[in-house]
């Protein structure tokens, strides 16, 4: 192998570690659905049902950034965990722009 041939292994191979970074990140995007869910849900009244509709709005808002709920992933079956739980959604590609 040359010596310019290294240098462009070097050089794809920095920039491929360098692009790992720019992916999404779960518990960024969960926490930014969370948040959304809460500030849609704070402002209408109080019942037993909004955790549910706001786990539901979390699993919308999931899947328009990109990612599948994982129901049979241990522990995600239930409303608080998906409401919790980045490892409760995978993306959907491996592509992430």
């Amino acid at each position: 192998m040359t010596s310019r041939e290294v240098l462009k292994l070097l050089a794809v191979a920095s920039t491929l570690v360098a692009l790992t970074g720019c992916g999404r990140d779960a518990k960024r995007d969960l926490a930014s659905c969370r948040l959304k869910a809460i500030e849609e849900y704070h402002l209408r009244a109080a019942s037993k049902d909004n955790d549910e509709d706001a786990a539901y709005y979390v699993e919308i808002c999931m899947q328009a950034a990109g990612y599948q709920l994982q129901v049979w992933t241990k522990g995600c079956s239930d409303t608080a965990s998906r409401l919790k739980l980045d490892t409760c959604y995978q993306r959907e590609t491996w592509w992430d722009w």
